[in-house]
């Protein structure tokens, strides 16, 4: 489908507002840029990028190839950050991702692939000072270049420019932009793809016309989540669409090792508070799940406790033998689990493939016969028999826990 810059603009507000929080389509966009190229490795990489959300997809794209041992250097044309930007950026800097400002004097020569995420749709008007700089090193450079969501300095509505990058590959993110398909776009667009990163696209007057996944059963209104409708459902999503390849894994390993499980969508759950309500529709209590590490960053444990305890580290501390203990930096959560804060979930250890992280599960968690979770992602959330927990799917990941006894108490 193609769209205007103003209904993708309200359609992007309306997801976050309702649906998705906007660091996780920061991800998802970063994913699909990742995804749509296949040749990444072996290649001199740079990431150019600007201080709007169009380069923080830039930041989560440099931690994605990170974690999947490619190397890149991001090359800044501003110091300014998003919020979400930021997050990303702090991310990759704790992965050792190299960062460099952009110099005219910089050689993009030596660079086999360019990944432009300069400005993004909302630009305007004529390319100036920096921007123009390093759009034209880019253009010099004899890179492949792939331009994230629009070529920078592009008119998003008529493709006109007066200059802009000259991309292999433009990813657009969500839906395409109508400037994209113009006669006037061809000459900055060789090759033209879109991810869908689960975008809700709003009409003209405001109504909600595409969904993913209808969600309906029960509305619980004015709660931690808002107003909202659940449907506990059995198995993985009919359709599939705008989920996170993390969360697509999940229902593939369950599947795969014959574990049946009950699902809800919802939407974003970051407190206990929303997960409470949340338990009500899986009739079981999601576990509080806490991503610790030691004073030295050398042992990492993931701790999963009732909802409802209180958690004291000199407690645990004393049982596993690891003093200071502390909450893990986000970084480390996406470098052994691969998912983000807000999402923590035992289901994260299928991505620990060195198996970096121990398992703790207080004992009134093992005697419950389910156990609820997040798929890797805060949008949905599993009922799951804790004897498949605990034979099936922790042997399948190579870990085993240890049990630990919390009182909670003060």
């Amino acid at each position: 489908m193609v769209i205007s810059v103003e209904r993708m603009r309200k359609s992007d507000a309306y997801t976050i507002e309702h649906l998705v929080p906007s660091k996780e389509l920061m991800y998802r966009a970063a994913t699909g840029v990742y995804e749509s190229y296949k040749e990444w490795e072996g290649k001199r990489i740079a990431i150019v990028v600007g201080g709007g959300n169009n380069g923080g997809d830039g930041y989560a794209l440099a931690g994605i190839l990170k974690k999947n041992g490619i190397s890149s250097d991001v090359i800044k044309v501003s110091e300014k950050l998003s919020e979400d930007g930021k997050h990303y950026c702090d991310i990759a800097m704790g992965m050792g991702v190299g960062m460099f400002s952009f110099d005219v004097d910089m050689d993009l020569s030596k660079y086999d692939v360019i990944v432009d995420c300069i400005l993004g749709t909302g630009f305007v008007g004529d390319v100036r000072g920096t921007a123009r700089d390093v759009i034209e090193a880019i253009n010099k450079s004899g890179a492949y270049i792939i331009s994230v969501d629009i070529p920078s300095g592009m008119n998003g509505d008529t493709g006109e420019a007066s200059l802009a990058v000259v991309s292999d590959l433009t990813v657009s993110i969500g839906f395409i932009k109508q400037g994209l398909v113009t006669d006037a776009a061809k000459k900055y667009i060789k090759a033209l793809t879109n991810v869908d990163i689960g975008i809700v696209l709003v009409g003209p007057s405001g109504t909600v016309l595409v969904v993913q996944e209808p969600r309906t059963t029960r509305t619980v209104p004015n709660g931690p989540l808002g107003e909202y409708e659940m449907e506990l459902l059995s198995g993985r999503p009919e359709n599939m669409e705008g989920r996170l390849p993390r969360e697509v894994r999940t229902y593939d390993l369950l599947d795969e090792l014959g574990i049946e499980y009950m699902r809800t969508d919802h939407e974003a759950a970051n407190t206990m508070e929303a997960c409470n309500e949340i338990d009500k529709i899986l009739g079981v209590i999601i576990c509080k799940n806490l991503f610790l590490c030691n004073r030295q960053k050398t042992a990492f444990y993931l701790l999963m406790m009732p909802g409802d305890k209180k958690f004291k580290t000199k407690e645990l501390s004393a049982q596993i033998n690891s003093a200071r203990l502390s909450f893990a930096e986000a970084e480390d959560m996406l470098k052994y689990l691969d998912i983000e804060p807000g999402s923590v979930s035992i289901m994260g250890l299928m991505n620990d493939k060195g198996h970096a992280v121990k398992l703790l599960i207080d004992e009134d968690v093992l005697e419950g016969e389910f156990i609820g979770c997040h798929p890797c992602v805060c949008t949905s959330s599993l009922k799951i028999r804790t004897e498949d927990i605990i034979k099936k799917f922790l042997p399948a990941t190579g870990h085993e826990y240890q049990t630990v006894h919390l009182v909670g108490e003060d």
